[in-house]
């Protein structure tokens, strides 16, 4: 009578018991690794657009989220020079609803300028609460309203 050896399927249950701990490791730290990769740092998504004649100054709030008024942080250069007296506090929001925010269909207006007909002006608008660059534009002068 011929006696059968185990060994080999001893040997192959092993194998495959390490496998799946290496298996199991490897998904578990990429889990914790990637985790931090698929959250996104929180920005503000709002589209801007900006209108600038020799008299005035316009951004319109063309769609997304609403900010805080207090948040924003509106720089104005002409031709390379900034306009320390162009801020947000220096104009007013018009078609407002009188919450502090600048909304979707809101309009800020700073009038009562003097540019010249085909300067350069570049207009930034941060929020300043997340970090987030809403808009970074350079545009011509344009004649007239």
């Amino acid at each position: 009578m011929t006696r059968r050896s185990d060994r080999g399927q001893s040997e192959v249950v092993g194998e495959i018991l390490a496998i799946g701990m290496v298996v199991i490791v490897v998904t578990t730290a990429g889990a914790y690794l990637l985790s931090d990769a698929a959250s996104p740092d929180e920005e503000t998504l709002a589209q801007v657009t900006v209108d600038v004649s020799e008299e005035r100054i316009e951004l319109a709030h063309a769609g997304g989220e609403s900010v805080a008024t207090t948040d924003l942080e509106l720089t104005v250069a002409v031709n390379g020079t900034d306009q320390p007296g162009i801020t947000w506090a220096s104009g007013t929001v018009e078609d407002s609803d009188g919450d502090a925010r600048f909304d979707p269909g809101e309009r800020w207006v700073r009038s009562g300028l003097s540019l010249a007909p085909d300067a350069r002006v570049r207009v930034t608008l941060a929020d300043t609460d997340t970090g987030t660059l809403l808009l970074d534009r350079t545009v011509t002068v344009r004649v007239g309203r």
